[in-house]
């Protein structure tokens, strides 16, 4: 194995060597597979019994073309209006259904007696849920946080309205597989999936093997026994039946029925006869045969379906009447053509399959970048990883909002707000599906799930007053001083200001820590005044006053800011003054505190920070990019940027130099603002450089990166998952979900991100995707235009080097993971506190116990699932050995179940499902440490009184 240059964090944050990316155990890269057998020796064999499960289905984006209210009004209703019908009329008939959020839009619109025959179909196994998630997920770009959220959501309403609890997975769209999902599911309780996208020329040498099924591990689970669903990848690249049944489209294209039909053909099997049923029944015969020598197995699964199909009766009646006459015929000459067929739903294939007791090849990696070929215009699937950043920064902050809210309540003990942010919530999870926090759908369709966040994250913030009034202090009213989003359309930022004025000095605010562990938090609000006192108990602390230039305005302009000194305060109409400033302290927290910070007026202002103006060629880098919203296609090399080369001359740097914090602001293009903020508050957040970069997407047709240089050795070798070989440019991204680093033998570099990106290293680079426009059309189903807007968006990063402290290098099939202080830089990045404004003030407030917990236990969640219990996600972290090792207490289990019980008011405990559908054992202080047998496995438990 040859030394590692490169480690992507996955979705869940788990690190991994890409030279091992999607590779088999025992030795799959060398396996030596004889061929699938040609024709002529298939028909000189005995042919073999072969079940065909045929699978009918409807891919239903919620939102891609339309929005989600218009595709529900238009086809939605009208397919499960129809699946009742022909279903309950039909008792061969399947169906199965993905989406959790249509069918909740149906439910809410259904008549009592269609609700009636969608139960009696589900409990029969008739309509099968399959993945039980609100949405369909992307797997390349959301944090896991939002992903165990969309299930949670989707499950719950599935295990609360049907009684049931989802087995199987469908997830046949997003845009190459990641590790997380099949992890999450597993967890979940969902021991088998159906996947669809795999890069083109992978699936290929996979078809030749027979290795299109296959148990799909962690790389940190050497066994492969612990959470490993069994996976059917689709023979090709799509789910529709034009492509499903064979590798003949002109001959399976015969078979897509119906007047929603969509594929080319001469000819179709609309009106099968006793004359030609024969024929027909041959060639679909012929097709079912090609698909065997895939999946070693007696048993195959076709998917009959495509986007938006069985919306109109013709879809239905006619391929119900044609299937049946053909499954009928080929049945019946079973001893002829030795072939059994049906209609089916996923887990009856899967059941069927494991009725076999076939072993199947243990796989472990991703499958990305995705790529439907690697000739051609637009063969990598490399660009949605960062388009839009804009929406998937605001979706970042929502999911901090929400997590804020889900800790609340439970510390609070509060959970009347539960139906309050029930809307919120689905909508968050309805953003993380594959056409929505990839940014890849129409530009109104775009606005309508940006519009769904915005409510989604005031709806929240009026549950998070809610509890801070009823709860904490009552009656005292408050109101939010966390920005959403960091920027307005417009480019004005809308972050709340604490306004000062004569009749108003004194300023109480709440600040709620979602950490877990002992640390001084920065905090930083605006004011409108710089002569303030911070202090906390009566105890004043240090505090700094920052001015803030107005960056947009000198972006757009291009004049330089002379220096400056802090203006004078006036009294002008009542205001001490009308500028606008920052205010940056620290305060100490223990895990999920809440302090009460009090800001008076004073004569005195703390210590004061001016602007001064030195002139750098700060570069930046650009790529020309003639790809769409889906994918990146690079013209060329890298052009550097710098200020010689931009038309209009940006400003000099200006540095803002103090006790706690400095900063220092760069224009790198009139279109690209760095603001590098170093901490020095002895703080965790000491340590990572952060860095802002403000982006007002300027040029068309190309990709911003930020080039982050270094004298880390990672002797500029990037794995791919073709046998480790470099392809060009574009293929090298890889999806950030979190963060990226590489290492060498003395130091490591990390970069952590405040929202989902793409990365690659370029010539001893590495390089982060930072924002891009797209004039043109990439062919994978939006329309020119559709990818040329970049909203001005602030995006978030944390820059880490550290040095080794150890040369024992980890064998790659161990969980490579972040340093502590990495991780709690990261947690801090999206995580931020919680920080409200009191309208009134109060000398008391009702407040949870003081707690203990362990540094490397992370608290992924808690929360209400309804009234009376809830759900706790937590982890053990397995904290690179080879690095500085944090200060504290690690293991502590028997403190941890303690704390636990402080938080809960000693609620019962019993261990459940990822999704709290299945539960299992009782959980007390002597087994509770058995939990945490394997690192990075989520344990969780639900709590109930």
């Amino acid at each position: 194995m040859s030394k590692f240059a490169i480690v992507i964090i996955a979705n869940h944050e788990i690190l991994y060597n890409p030279s091992s990316k999607f590779s088999e155990k025992q030795n799959y890269s060398n396996a030596h597979l004889p061929p699938p057998p040609s024709s002529q020796q298939q028909q000189q064999q005995q042919l073999k019994p072969l079940n065909v499960h045929v699978v009918m289905h409807s891919h239903v984006d919620p939102g891609w073309l339309q929005t989600f209210e218009d595709y529900y009004q238009q086809k939605v209703k009208y397919i499960l209006d129809l699946a009742m019908k022909y279903l309950n009329e039909n008792s061969e008939m399947r169906f199965i259904w993905s989406e959790m959020s249509f069918l909740e839009r149906w439910w809410r619109d259904a008549k009592e007696s269609q609700k009636i025959i969608a139960k009696k179909l589900i409990k029969e196994g008739r309509l099968e849920l399959t993945g039980g998630s609100w949405v369909m997920t992307d797997e390349a770009t959301p944090y896991f946080w939002a992903s165990i959220d969309n299930m949670v959501e989707g499950h719950t309403f599935v295990r609360e309205t049907f009684n049931v609890t989802p087995t199987t997975s469908w997830s046949v769209d997003p845009f190459g597989h990641g590790m997380m999902i099949p992890y999450l599911n597993a967890e979940a309780g969902i021991n088998s999936m159906v996947i669809g996208r795999l890069n083109s020329h992978l699936k290929e040498d996979l078809r030749n093997k027979g290795l299109l099924m296959f148990n799909w591990a962690q790389i940190w689970d050497e066994t492969g026994i612990k959470a490993t669903p069994l996976v059917n990848a689709l023979p090709k690249t799509y789910y529709t039946t034009s492509d499903s049944c064979g590798m003949d489209s002109n001959v399976c294209c015969q078979f897509d029925l119906g007047p929603s039909a969509r594929s080319f053909c001469n000819k179709r099997a609309n009106h099968i006869t006793s004359v030609n049923v024969g024929l027909y029944a041959a060639n679909l015969v012929s097709q079912y045969r090609t698909l065997e020598p895939f999946y070693k197995s007696n048993s195959i699964l076709v998917a009959v379906g495509d986007d938006f199909f069985f919306s109109q009766d013709g879809d239905w009646s006619i391929t119900q009447k044609n299937y049946k006459q053909l499954f009928d015929y080929i049945n019946s000459n079973f001893n002829l053509m030795q072939i059994k067929v049906k209609f089916s739903t996923v887990h009856e294939f899967f059941e069927d399959v494991r009725s076999q007791n076939k072993d199947f090849p243990l796989f472990t990696g991703d499958f990305f970048p995705y790529t439907e070929g690697k000739t051609g215009g637009y063969p990598y699937w490399t660009g949605f990883y960062v388009h839009r950043p804009f929406f998937k920064r605001a979706e970042r902050l929502t999911q901090s909002k929400l997590r804020s809210h889900d800790l609340l309540s439970v510390l609070a003990q509060y959970s009347e707000t539960i139906k309050q942010v029930k809307p919120a919530r689905r909508d968050l999870a309805l953003c993380q599906h594959h056409d929505s926090i990839t940014g890849t759908s129409k530009p109104h369709v775009m606005d309508d799930y940006m519009s769904r966040l915005e409510k989604a994250f005031d709806g929240i913030n009026m549950a998070v007053g809610e509890i801070i009034s009823k709860r904490i202090a009552p009656p005292v009213s408050s109101y939010t001083l966390l920005e959403y989003p960091h920027e307005t359309k417009d480019g004005r930022s809308n972050q709340h200001e604490i306004m000062f004025s004569v009749s108003k000095q004194k300023h109480t605010v709440l600040i709620i820590n979602q950490g877990t562990f002992v640390q001084k938090q920065k905090v930083t609000l605006r004011i409108n005044d710089p002569r303030i006192e911070v202090s906390i108990n009566g105890n004043p602390i240090p505090a700094q006053i920052l001015p803030i230039p107005d960056l947009k305005k000198v972006s757009i302009n291009g004049n330089p800011i002379p220096a400056q000194i802090l203006p004078v305060p006036d009294l002008k109409n009542g205001l001490i003054s009308n500028s606008s400033f920052e205010i940056v302290f620290f305060v100490d927290f223990q895990p999920l505190e809440l302090q009460k910070v009090d800001l008076q007026f004073s004569k005195a202002q703390p210590h004061s920070t001016m602007l001064s103006v030195l002139y750098s060629n700060n570069t930046a880098s650009g790529f020309g990019d003639r790809g769409g919203a889906y994918t990146y296609v690079s013209t060329g090399g890298m052009e550097s940027i710098n200020s010689s080369q931009i038309p209009v001359k940006p400003f000099s740097p200006m540095f803002s130099v103090g006790p706690l914090i400095s900063k220092s602001y760069t224009c790198v293009t009139p279109a690209l603002i760095q603001t590098t903020i170093i901490d020095n508050g002895n703080a965790l957040t000491d340590l990572p450089i952060h860095i802002e970069l403000f982006s007002n997407q300027g040029a068309m047709d190309a990709t911003t990166m930020m080039n982050i240089q270094s004298e880390v050795d990672s002797n500029d070798v990037f794995y791919t998952d073709v046998n480790g070989i470099n392809v060009i440019f574009e293929g090298n991204f890889y999806p950030v979900a979190s963060g990226i680093f590489i290492e060498d033998e003395n130091h490591r570099l990390t970069i952590l991100t405040g929202q989902a990106t793409g990365a690659t290293l370029f010539n001893k680079s590495l390089d982060i995707m930072v924002d891009r426009r797209l004039s043109g059309d990439d062919g994978k189903g939006l329309g020119r235009g559709d990818a040329s807007d970049s909203l001005p968006s602030t995006l978030r990063y944390d820059i880490l080097l550290e040095n080794k402290v150890s040369q024992d290098l980890q064998d790659f099939k161990n969980p490579i993971f972040f340093s502590g202080t990495a991780y709690y830089a990261l947690q801090n990045l999206l995580y931020f506190p919680e920080m409200l404004a009191l309208k009134n003030n109060t000398n008391s407030l009702n407040l949870w116990p003081t707690i203990k917990w362990p540094c490397n236990i992370e608290l992924i969640n808690i929360r209400y699932i309804d009234e009376k219990s809830g759900i706790i996600l937590l982890r053990e972290l397995p904290f690179d050995p080879s690095l500085p090792q944090l200060d504290c207490t690690k293991d502590n289990y028997r403190t941890l179940y303690d704390s636990l019980l402080i938080i809960l008011r000693n609620a019962n405990l019993i261990q459940t499902s990822l999704t709290g559908t299945m539960d299992t054992n009782r959980v007390n202080a002597e087994n509770f440490e058995d939990l945490f047998s394997v690192p990075l496995k989520i344990v969780a438990l639900k709590f109930y009184y």
